[in-house]
């Protein structure tokens, strides 16, 4: 499955602008985040559990803004900060 992963992205990858990473996480998560402008910042311990919701609520979002898939996204990008 990496093997196949890799020789795609060897074929497909022209100008060689992707990099395979693998990201290993731990169990607890710490999310940072306020309600509105106006508020302050709290933090929050996410557990596994948590962690699939929040995923979900993410996965839906994006549902929503492509329309279930019916708008492509031409392009995205995905930062992560620590």
């Amino acid at each position: 499955s990496r093997k196949k992963l890799d020789a795609k992205f060897e074929a497909l990858d022209t100008d060689s602008a992707l990099r395979p990473t693998v990201i290993k996480t731990g169990d607890v998560w710490a999310k940072r985040m306020q309600q509105n402008l106006l508020t302050k910042m709290h933090e929050v311990t996410l557990t596994p559990d948590m962690q699939k919701k929040e995923r979900n609520k993410a996965f839906d979002l994006l549902d929503a803004l492509s329309r279930s898939g019916s708008l492509p996204i031409a392009c995205a990008e995905l930062h992560v900060f620590v």
